[in-house]
C-alpha cells in the first residue's frame, strides 16, 4: 500500500470516530469506558445562600456568682429545703391530756462532693427569737443529737462531726414536750438558721446549662475583678477541665468560651466552676454570660436536571461546590439533596466542594438544603457534573 493509499485509510478512520461521537454526543473517554476527562457540565449556580444554621446572637442568661475571696479556706451555705438561708423557722411541742403533739421539722442537706474532697467543718448557724424556755430544742444530724439543751437568746453555732457528713443528710429540728405543764406549748422561734460548710481553698459554683441553651451556645463570658496590682496566679476549671490560668492577673478579667471551647466539657444540667488562687485574692461580681444564636436558618434551592443530565450523571460525578465567607458559630453544616444527606469532611473559609450521584439526584426539580448545628455566610453555589 502506496503513502497516498495510507492517508486515505487513516482519514477515513478519523471521520468515522468523529461521526460515532457525534452520533451519541458522548465524550471518546466515555464510550470506550475509561473515566472521566476533565469536562463539566454546568446544572445550577447560586450568587448568595445568606446565613445558614443559627446567625443572631442574645445575651440569653446571666449567671452573678457575687463577690468572695480566694486563697483560704472556703465556705458554703448549704441548701436547706431549697435555700441557703431560713429567716425563721418555728418548732414547737404540746402535751395535751398526756397526748404529744409536737411541730418539728425534717431536712434533707446535701453535700457536694467537691465539698466532701476536702470538708474541713460542718456547723449548724442560728439565732434564737422568741421563746418561753419550758424545754429543750432538739437539734439531730443524721439521727444522732448535736444540740438538746434550752436555748437562750443568743446566737448558736453547732458542730457536726466530720465522719457523720454525708453525701445526703437529714437534720430534724424539734422542741421537747413542756412535761408536767401540759397546759402550755414549748415553743421556738429560730432565725437565719443555716448549715455551713468550710472546706478547702478551691472555690466552688455550681450552675445549670438547659438543653436549648446547649444547643444554641455561641459564647460564653466568664467576667469578674481582681484585687488591683494584685500578684499571684488564679486558676479556673470548668467540670474539672482548666480554661484559664494566668500570672498576676488584670484588674479585670474576662475569659471568652466560644463553643468548640465547651463542646467537650460542658453538659446539660448542673456543671461545676471551680477557682483556685495561690495568693490571696479578693474576686468581686464574678459573673457568666451566656450567649446564644438564637435564630436558625435553613436555606434550600431548587435546580432542574434533564434526563440528559440525569443519564451522564449515571456514569459520572456530581458537585457542588460553595464559598464559605464568615463561620458565626463552629458546628456541623447538613447538605441535602432532595432529603439525602451528602457527605462532608469539615468546612473551611473559601471554597468547599462535596459530591453527589444519580441515586440523590432526580430527573426534573431537585431540592438542594444546607442547614447545621452551627452558623455560616454562604455563596457562590455551583451544582455541576464532572466527566
Amino acid at each position: 500500500m502506496d503513502e497516498n493509499m495510507s492517508f486515505a485509510v487513516l482519514l477515513v478512520v478519523a471521520f468515522v470516530i468523529i461521526g460515532v461521537m457525534m452520533v451519541f454526543g458522548t465524550p471518546l473517554a466515555d464510550w470506550a469506558g475509561t473515566g472521566t476527562t476533565g469536562n463539566y457540565q454546568s446544572l445550577a449556580y447560586f450568587s448568595s445562600i445568606g446565613s445558614v444554621g443559627f446567625s443572631e446572637q442574645n445575651v440569653e442568661r446571666s449567671v452573678d456568682f457575687g463577690s468572695f475571696v480566694l486563697g483560704r479556706p472556703q465556705t458554703e451555705n448549704l441548701k436547706i429545703g431549697g435555700a441557703t438561708s431560713l429567716p425563721n423557722l418555728k418548732v414547737s411541742s404540746a402535751a395535751w391530756f398526756g397526748v404529744t403533739q409536737p411541730d418539728s421539722k425534717s431536712f434533707n442537706i446535701a453535700v457536694g462532693q467537691h465539698i466532701l474532697n476536702d470538708l474541713r467543718s460542718v456547723k449548724v448557724s442560728f439565732d434564737t427569737g422568741e421563746t418561753n424556755l419550758l424545754a429543750n430544742l432538739v437539734i439531730k444530724w443524721n439521727g444522732k443529737n448535736v444540740f438538746e439543751k434550752v436555748a437562750n437568746l443568743n446566737h448558736y453555732d453547732v458542730s457536726i462531726e466530720k465522719s457523720n457528713v454525708r453525701s445526703s443528710n437529714v437534720l430534724e429540728v424539734s422542741a421537747d414536750n413542756p412535761g408536767f405543764q401540759f397546759w402550755a406549748s414549748n415553743t421556738y422561734n429560730l432565725k437565719n438558721f443555716k448549715v455551713i460548710a468550710e472546706y478547702g481553698d478551691e472555690k466552688f459554683f455550681s450552675f445549670g446549662i438547659y438543653p436549648n441553651e446547649m444547643e444554641a451556645w455561641h459564647q460564653g463570658t466568664l467576667r469578674f475583678y481582681t484585687t488591683s496590682d494584685q500578684t499571684g496566679e488564679i486558676m479556673i476549671k470548668l467540670n474539672g477541665y482548666e480554661i484559664y490560668r494566668e500570672q498576676n492577673p488584670t484588674h479585670l478579667v474576662s475569659v471568652k468560651l466560644n463553643y468548640s471551647d465547651i463542646a467537650h466539657i460542658a453538659k446539660v444540667g448542673d456543671n461545676i466552676l471551680a477557682m483556685k488562687a495561690n495568693r490571696v485574692f479578693q474576686i468581686d461580681n464574678l459573673n457568666f454570660d451566656i450567649v446564644l444564636s438564637t435564630t436558625r436558618a435553613e436555606r434550600a434551592r431548587e435546580f432542574n436536571v434533564t434526563e440528559e443530565d440525569y443519564n451522564l450523571l449515571g456514569r459520572a460525578r456530581g458537585e457542588i461546590s460553595f464559598n464559605v465567607n464568615r463561620v458565626l458559630r463552629e458546628g456541623r453544616l447538613d447538605i441535602e439533596l432532595n432529603g439525602n444527606r451528602l457527605s462532608l469532611d469539615g468546612v473551611e473559609l473559601g471554597e468547599n466542594k462535596v459530591e453527589f450521584t444519580h441515586n440523590e439526584a432526580s430527573k426534573g426539580m431537585n431540592t438542594l438544603k444546607f442547614s447545621g448545628t452551627g452558623g455560616w455566610d454562604i455563596s457562590e453555589v455551583k451544582v455541576g457534573i464532572n466527566y
